[in-house]
């Protein structure tokens, strides 16, 4: 049996206000996970459905912020898998941390550290407007199945 490789999107947004920072619509899909919604942050990457999802209203997340520094920050949280559907462009791990970090800056943000783990992309982005705060950490993998 020949291994297909199979690109994940992980996200993982913590909010650190009591209401939603809502930049843009995301759509469902009626392919998503049982209970799950796209983050108010971010639209999703095309081609992509939920394939893991948790949200809690209260959490503590440790966000790596340099190659031996971190923040915890605590808040809402939420936490996206995307699975790339059957018959699309694989992006690959580096363009779909870029998509994010792009959207995050056109309005305000800023990536605070990039790194590669175990071939993973991952980026760490944060967002402040007015008085909302939100952490996120994007992560760009393949996997074989």
């Amino acid at each position: 049996m020949q291994n297909r490789i199979i690109p994940v999107l992980s996200v993982l947004f913590l909010i650190l206000c009591l209401t939603p920072l809502k930049l843009a619509l995301a759509a469902g899909d009626p392919s998503d996970i049982a209970g799950s919604k796209d983050p108010d942050l971010f639209s999703r990457m095309p081609g992509f459905r939920i394939s893991s999802y948790e949200a809690l209203e209260f959490d503590r997340y440790k966000f790596k912020t340099g190659s031996d520094t971190s923040e915890k920050v605590e808040g809402r949280r939420t936490f996206a898998a995307y699975t790339a559907k059957e018959g699309i462009t694989h992006p690959s791990g580096l363009q779909v941390i870029r998509n994010y970090v792009n959207a995050a800056k056109a309005v305000g943000g800023d990536q605070i550290y990039e790194f590669v783990d175990g071939g993973t992309q991952y980026s760490i982005i944060r967002i402040v407007k007015e008085d909302k705060e939100v952490w996120a950490e994007v992560r760009g993998e393949q996997r074989d199945v």
